[in-house]
């Protein structure tokens, strides 16, 4: 169930018009942000793809990812996380969107002073929307 679009913002937003996004985190706000959650992310520049990647696509430097979610089963992180720059938003983009990732996302979030999880755009992501979430996951299982 990963085709839910998770922000970060501090306002809702349409997602085909970032641009019009006024209340921005800054970088400044998204370093001190995710600095609790150190032990749990990995920054991309250092993994052993990150400068080779950043060398082929220079352009893509300013969207600042960090990883988190490691599948040592797998050998990959199941989440990227990044500033978007540009935008103020932190983008999350999961293999698989869970109700814990929502509920990680949502303690993330308070981090940023004003901001919170954003699905699509238009829908915060509180403790209703998990819950109703919870139960949409719960009836497919079935």
């Amino acid at each position: 169930m990963s085709s839910l679009r998770i922000r970060i913002a501090k306002q809702k937003y349409f997602l085909g018009n970032p641009e019009s996004i006024e209340n921005k985190i800054t970088y400044e706000e998204w370093r001190k942000g995710i600095a609790p959650y150190q032990g749990q992310f990995t920054w991309f520049d250092d993994t052993p793809d990150g400068p080779y990647f950043y060398e082929i696509s220079p352009e893509l430097k300013p969207y600042i990812k960090a990883l988190f979610d490691f599948d040592r089963r797998k050998g990959y992180h199941q989440t990227v996380v990044e500033f978007i720059e540009a935008y103020g938003v932190v983008a999350v983009n999961p293999a698989k969107v869970t109700v814990s990732k929502l509920i990680f996302l949502k303690e993330l979030a308070t981090h940023f002073e004003g901001a919170y999880p954003i699905a699509d755009g238009k829908w915060i992501v509180d403790d209703a929307f998990i819950e109703k979430y919870k139960v949409k996951v719960e009836r497919k299982q079935q």
